[in-house]
């Protein structure tokens, strides 16, 4: 009897572990996340009233695109209002800085800040694009045109 508890208690354990730990696929743009892991999360800090451009999915290798359109050809670019963020659940694997400007922002990887402030400048005639890793949040912090 004490033996059959301990194994199924084991295996209570193995399957709470494999539910907690291990997320199943890993997450693809457009897909809801399981739990926040390998989610990407983009975060309005700009004063009331500045909004900022993001969108789901990211084509490519680069991890930034000079181009007025977003990433994907035909993706749809939303805007995240002041002091609100990306969908929770959702994967969000981009944000846009418009020509002319520069943002301010931190990198965020499991809650924990990773990096101090850095700063994206969109000069010439086009928006740039910038890629958020799986698992990371980007707070954007400021923004100067």
């Amino acid at each position: 009897m004490r033996r059959r508890v301990s194994v199924l208690f084991a295996m209570a354990l193995v399957a709470v572990v494999a539910v907690v730990v291990v997320p199943g696929s890993p997450a693809q743009a457009d897909d809801n996340c399981k739990g926040y892991v390998l989610c990407s999360r983009i975060t309005n800090h700009l004063p009331q009233g500045a909004y900022v451009a993001v969108a789901k999915r990211w084509c490519g290798t680069r991890t930034r695109l000079d181009q007025n359109g977003p990433p994907c050809a035909g993706e749809k670019v939303e805007y995240i209002a002041s002091g609100d963020h990306t969908p929770s659940f959702s994967d969000y694997d981009t944000f846009r800085v418009e020509r002319g400007c520069k943002v301010t922002a931190v990198d965020i990887y499991d809650f924990v800040e990773t990096s101090s402030s850095y700063t994206i400048t969109a000069s010439g005639t086009t928006n740039t694009w910038i890629k958020v890793k799986d698992n990371q949040e980007v707070l954007v912090q400021a923004r100067k045109c």
